[in-house]
């Protein structure tokens, strides 16, 4: 504010007396009443001599357009005390437009009046003052009157106005009314096409666009687009005056835009509403973890190639373990990725499945499927020597003597009415000692057959008592002087040992007055004179004595519930329900061995405060800390491994359980809640009702304002307020599990069931009204997911999916691909459904369901199964895979980023003191690499395997879990095949044999690419061995004798042997004197590790030495041979 003529002063020496002050006050008061008058006056059209008016003549404006204001001089402020008018009537105006260019006056004091016709007596269309810019004006006819009256007190800067004037009263008209792109990726671009109608030739047309969106008046590949456009009356030469404008969406984000097409011709001004969509490109990540796999079957190969049978596939490893690859191609139906049982022998490789035998004939790579008699049937037993395969397949047993190629059914009077389903076998100087075990189909209980000449005649184990159990698993010790010893693995009734009199007894464990009778033993193996037997719930056991005493093993065994046992003569792996573990020392230490691993099935996927965690089947709960890059198992308290879903409330994560109820392996199923980020697991919940000695699973769970929901068996909704107490909420007509449920409009409830379709609540779980869904058939009944998307209600059934847009009183079948029915999980993000199916993968839609767009670039199978999806902040989109474990895209990826596929060599391997060179190399790049691209990251390892070079780099790294991480920046090229960086360590002497390479938190920079490491590179260190359980180094070329067995030997005996390099070696046998009394080979070999079978017949008892003889070396190992 500028105030003017008035200013008060005083001048005080000293402190006033008391009558001055009032004085002062006084003066202060008429100062104020003098202001206040003066503006009454004002406003009452009442002159005073302060308010002194200067009249102004009217300034009458006859031109069609042009510019005016409140003065004419330079004058930085207008006048005091004016009273102006200005008459606006161009001549053949039908309409007038007014545009402030500029307006500043004082508030409520300095007025400008617009009327709307040719005098005072006309309609206001608008009293203006203040400092913000006042909308365009149009008048109703062709003339305009504006006043503009100021007071003595303040002057502003004024105003500018700028007009235009049309000649007809016809509207600017635009076909459509506004423009809606089609939802396009973000990296691409969009035309859309209006169609202006300008009735007027006589004003130029200007055209702008606003926020991102530009225009053009053609569309060829020459033209170009931009903000605005302007139009000379004499250049809208278009029929009918109906200009086409082009308008061009090109996203600089994902997201939803909004913007408009302002036209103004003349007088006229019309604005077209815009609205575009763009969405992310979708390139799925491969899993960096979790790392994990419920074992079912492992076996080892004679090169020493692991292989691991899961619920999602094979996979085998090379180095002891320390990295994984999946081993799928060939393995394609859902139903032959659960692989039963495996076995790996000289010639090859066999998996079993419910639907028939598979063979690879290259190390795992690939699967064929073995046809004739055992297509499609269900393989429940596998065993092989080194000429022979066995299968028990649909209650039969065959071998195969052509490496698979042709099958010979084994028929014995001793299998009357048994269904035979566990094979074992073992080379004998007489060919094969067999043993197969299952069910009398008339007394109801397991039996046991046994051959001991290759399977040519059968005898039945009259003497085997192992009652209704089935029998899992099967062994043989053999002792030099108690002859043959037999072991029955048995499910629910622990392990079985037969002794020397024949009889068959239950083994005890290791604890008083406790049996294994109780226990679900999974395996039993035997290494020389060690048997080592693995349970489902108290890990490994071993004995060392026969059997007759028994020492548990799982120290490091995080996961005890072990399904498979397979050792070497170095190692012993214990498969799990969370991965595989590693002994080197007999069991009495494990190390887990399952990075690559990733074989889970993941359920369930949420984040809380910044932690990530993992449900699984069968493997409980994973959790992450640094998005997903490491995990960790976090089944502490946690009585569960098969988890269904995940919510959080007020900081607390809950979760359901849907495991079979089995006390004895300490499962139990129910709702548990965690209070740190996952990491501590408790029970608040388990569902008896209804059951004696059982409890029921739960499956879905949602938290809303009145609590939280939780769906189990029989029907059973559970509600609780804070998640300690709960009540039930019967479902009356159901009686299958509730899947999941969800919010609907109001309080209401909906409930989806597995088997008896889905129900809706509107009173809190009192009553249940069941929906129904239209053209729906028995498969609609068996629902999965139910989801709430913006006031609209999904549910994923077996048939397809469904979906009411007025709270489930309608519903529709939509048009969702038929190849990707069974929606199992559904999430939102940004007005964006992303839809999980079971069995192709994942999809979205941007119209609420009416269209739908498969999202599946980098999933890796051809019928992805995916169970989960969550997104915590809408820039990431979280997937959990049956095999993949979980999955990531980002949802910011535009549709040009180029993506580059990085690998290292996984057969890297170098002496112990060697210097390594590790290549980052270039496998293959899609899309253009424009400009220089960084790439940053860090390589991972085992820190005591490995160390850098320099002083300098060993800083810079760090080392956590005993792991190396060691940071990179190097530029991506686009030659493909190119090593982008070496990194050069030192191979030092560590606590493995073999260390997994992974590059991890891969970035770019800028950030618009795709980089990934899909395959785990893998560094051997060479020259090792382990000797009584110590790791050692052995001497440079020196070879070793790894194994011969038997030992004791009767007839003939094997020798494993393994090189450091290509020599010549004999192999011969030697008596205690070291005279060579037989030569088996002698010529040249390759680096590696090798077989001999060594026949020893005609030779006299006793004690005898295999030599094993090189140009630099002599290795010996004794042999004792029985008669």
């Amino acid at each position: 504010m500028r105030f003017h003529h008035f200013s008060l002063s005083f001048a005080m020496k000293n402190s006033p007396p008391l009558w001055q002050k009032i004085a002062f006050i006084g003066i202060i008061q008429r100062f104020v009443l003098v202001y206040a008058l003066m503006y009454y006056l004002y406003e009452q059209n009442i002159d005073t001599r302060l308010y002194a008016q200067i009249s102004c003549p009217t300034q009458r404006i006859s031109a069609s357009s042009g510019i005016f204001a409140d003065r004419t001089d330079a004058a930085p402020l207008y006048q005091a005390n004016q009273d102006c008018y200005w008459l606006i009537q161009p001549q053949e105006a039908q309409i007038i437009r007014l545009t402030f260019l500029r307006f500043s006056t004082e508030v409520n004091a300095d007025i400008l009046t617009i009327y709307d016709g040719a005098d005072t007596n006309a309609p206001v269309r608008a009293r203006l003052s203040g400092q913000a810019l006042p909308q365009p004006i149009t008048s109703s006819a062709g003339v305009l009157l504006i006043r503009f009256r100021t007071n003595a007190i303040v002057q502003e800067r004024g105003w500018v106005i700028s007009f235009t004037s049309s000649s007809s009263r016809l509207p600017l008209l635009s076909t459509p009314s506004e423009c809606t792109f089609a939802p396009i990726l973000f990296g691409e671009s969009s035309i859309a096409t209006v169609t202006l109608t300008v009735p007027d030739d006589r004003s130029e047309l200007l055209l702008r666009a606003s926020n991102g969106f530009q225009i053009a008046l053609s569309s060829s590949g020459s033209t170009t687009f931009s903000d605005t456009i302007s139009l000379a009356s004499s250049q809208i030469q278009f029929p009918n005056r109906q200009i086409p404008i082009f308008i061009r969406f090109r996203p600089t984000a994902v997201g939803r835009f909004s913007g408009i097409l302002n036209a103004v011709n003349g007088a006229r001004e019309l604005t077209i509403p815009l609205f575009a969509q763009s969405l992310p490109a979708i390139y799925w990540k491969p899993a960096s973890g979790p790392f994990s796999a419920s074992i079912q079957s492992l076996s080892i190969a004679p090169n020493q190639t692991i292989f691991a049978g899961t619920l999602t596939g094979v996979y085998r490893s090379s180095a002891a373990g320390a990295a994984w690859l999946q081993a799928l191609d060939g393995l394609n139906a859902n139903s032959e990725l659960t692989i039963q049982t495996l076995v790996a022998y000289e010639k090859g490789v066999f998996a079993g499945t419910q639907k028939g035998l598979f063979r690879s004939l290259d190390n795992g790579r690939t699967w064929q499927k073995i046809a004739r008699q055992l297509n499609d049937a269900n393989v429940t037993g596998l065993s092989s020597t080194q000429a022979t395969v066995y299968v028990c397949a649909n209650g039969a047993l065959f071998s195969s003597r052509t490496n698979g190629d042709l099958w010979e059914r084994l028929q014995s009077t001793a299998f009357t009415n048994i269904s035979l389903t566990t094979v074992f076998s073992e080379k004998t100087s007489n060919g094969a000692l067999l043993l197969a075990s299952g069910l009398d189909t008339v007394t109801k209980t397991s039996a046991l057959v046994i051959s001991r000449d290759d399977g040519k005649t059968w005898t039945r184990d009259e003497n085997f008592t192992v009652g209704t159990a089935r029998v899992l698993a099967l062994a043989i010790l053999q002792q030099s002087n108690n002859g043959e010893i037999f072991f029955a693995a048995t499910a629910g009734r622990g392990l079985f040992r037969k002794n020397i009199d024949g009889r068959w007894d239950q083994v005890q464990k290791p604890q008083a007055n406790n049996e294994f009778v109780r226990d679900t033993v999974s395996q039993i193996i035997v290494r020389k004179s060690t048997v080592f037997a693995s349970s489902t719930l108290d890990g490994v056991y071993r004995s060392d004595d026969g059997g007759l005493t028994w020492k548990r093993l799982v120290r490091g065994l995080a996961e005890q519930t072990v399904k498979s046992l397979i050792a070497n003569d170095v190692e012993i792996y214990a498969g799990t329900t969370a991965g595989v573990y590693r002994s080197t020392n007999d069991g009495e230490l494990w190390q887990p061995v399952s990075t690559g691993l990733t074989g889970a099935v993941v359920t369930a996927i949420k984040e809380i405060r910044g932690f990530l965690l993992a449900g699984t089947l069968g493997s409980g709960i994973f959790r992450s800390s640094d998005n997903g890059v490491t995990w960790q198992l976090a089944n502490n308290g946690l009585s569960a491994r098969s988890l269904f879903n995940f919510v959080s409330r007020a900081g607390v994560v809950y979760t359901t359980s849907f495991d079979t109820y089995s006390p004895g392996d300490r499962i139990i199923p129910g709702v548990y809640r965690s209070a740190d980020n996952g990491l501590t697991w408790s029970r608040v919940l388990e569902d008896s009702i209804g059951l004696s000695n059982n409890r029921h699973s739960f499956f879905g769970l949602i938290n809303s304002e009145r609590g939280l929901y939780a769906g189990a068996d029989a029907g059973h909704v559970w509600q609780s307020p804070n998640g300690f107490s709960w009540r039930l909420l019967k479902i009356p007509q159901a009686n299958t599990p509730v899947t999941a449920i969800t919010e609907g409009i109001g309080v209401s409830i909906f409930a989806a069931t597995s088997g008896n379709g889905v129900f809706r609540s509107d009173d809190d779980g009192v009553t249940w009204i069941p929906m129904r869904l239209p053209n729906s058939n028995d498969k609609a009944q068996t629902a999965y997911s139910i989801f709430s998307n913006q006031g609209t209600i999904f549910i994923g059934t077996f048939q397809g999916l469904f979906r009411s847009r007025n709270n489930g009183a309608s519903w529709e079948l939509l048009n969702f691909p038929a190849i990707a029915e069974k929606p199992t999980s559904m999430q939102s993000v940004d007005g964006v459904l992303y839809v999980a199916t079971d069995g192709n993968g994942i999809w979205r839609t941007v119209d609420n369901g009416d269209t739908w767009q498969e999202i599946n670039d980098g999933i890796a199978g051809r019928e992805a199964q995916v169970y989960s999806l969550f997104s915590s902040n809408g820039t990431d989109l979280y997937a959990g895979l049956r095999g993949g474990a979980v999955i990531s895209t980002s949802l910011q990826l535009p549709s040009d980023a180029p993506r580059a596929v990085l690998f290292i060599p996984d057969s890297l391997a170098a002496k112990v003191g060697d210097t390594v060179e590790i290549p980052i190399i270039l496998r293959s790049l899609t899309g253009n690499l424009a400009g220089t691209k960084i790439i940053s990251g860090f390589l991972r390892f085992n820190a005591s395997m490995l160390m850098p070079l320099s002083e300098e780099e060993r800083q810079s790294s760090t080392v956590q879990n005993g792991e190396r991480q060691i940071p990179l920046r190097f530029p991506l090229t686009n030659t493909v095949g190119s090593q982008l960086i070496t990194l050069r360590l030192r191979a030092v002497l560590g606590n493995n044999i073999a260390t997994p390479l992974m590059l991890t938190n891969i970035q770019t920079t800028p950030s618009d690419a795709i980089v990934t490491m899909p395959e785990i590179g893998t560094f051997t260190a060479k020259g090792l061995f382990t000797g009584g359980g110590t790791r050692l180094y052995r001497s440079q070329g020196a070879p070793t004798i790894i194994t011969i067995a038997p030992n004791p030997a009767p007839e003939q005996a094997t020798v494993v042997f393994e090189l450091q390099e290509k020599t010549m070696v004999t192999l011969s046998l030697a008596n205690i004197f070291g005279q060579t009394i037989r030569t088996f080979s002698e010529k040249q070999f390759s680096e590696g590790r090798f077989e001999a079978l060594c026949p020893l017949h005609n030779l006299p008892a006793g004690t005898y030495f295999f030599v094993l003889t090189t140009p630099q070396h002599r290795v010996t190992t004794p042999i004792s041979i029985l008669r």
